[in-house]
């Protein structure tokens, strides 16, 4: 996550951008919107990762 991080997430964007299986996301990666969102997305990564034992909660 440090990585992601240090680039603004553009590794995971990248992976996405490679990819023609995610072609229908291309659009998003590419937007503002998800420059803005990104580091909401780097933090509930982070907190709910699979070794953090926290488990997200629907209320």
């Amino acid at each position: 996550m440090k990585k992601m991080d240090e680039k603004k997430s553009k590794p995971l964007a990248s992976l996405h951008l490679k990819s023609k299986k995610s072609k229908k996301s291309w659009k998003y990666f590419k937007s503002k919107k998800y420059s803005k969102k990104s580091k909401h997305l780097k933090q509930f990564l982070i907190e709910y990762a699979k070794d953090s034992g926290n488990v997200p909660a629907c209320n």
